[in-house]
């Protein structure tokens, strides 16, 4: 499987449920600087606003991503596949060229049926052993 960009979900994947909410996924977001980030292209698909974003990502973080694709600017929010045709069409790709991850099953769903690769993001080991799996 060869993909061109990897798109993420912003709550339950770059941040993460902690005691005082939501905070940054740190790990993930290293690797993300690390690995993808030369490789790929990438971009934030949440149903979530800028100013939610901005609380949980700093601005270092958020430029990692080529585009943000967030629900209150959208007009639409995940599982509406507008919304992943729109965030596909901004990186000028189509669904099959892009790796899409959530943690929701049913979002991974609409995705994997528009074409694209996905992972259900459950922890950062599960999430690099499938990477590992769809690049090799």
């Amino acid at each position: 499987m060869s993909f061109k960009a990897v798109i993420f979900d912003c709550f339950g994947v770059l941040a993460v449920k902690s005691q005082a909410g939501f905070t940054s996924n740190q790990s993930l977001l290293a690797l993300v600087e690390r690995s993808l980030r030369p490789q790929f292209q990438l971009a934030v698909l949440s149903n979530t606003s800028q100013r939610q974003l901005e609380r949980l990502l700093t601005q270092e973080q958020l430029s990692l991503f080529d585009e943000l694709v967030l629900s209150a600017e959208a007009g639409m929010t995940k599982p509406d596949e507008r919304i992943y045709w729109l965030t596909t069409n901004r990186l000028g790709l189509l669904p099959e060229d892009c790796l899409f991850v959530d943690d929701s099953a049913v979002n991974c769903a609409v995705a994997n049926r528009l074409g694209m690769a996905t992972i259900v993001y459950e922890s950062l080991e599960q999430f690099e052993a499938e990477l590992a799996k769809l690049v090799k």
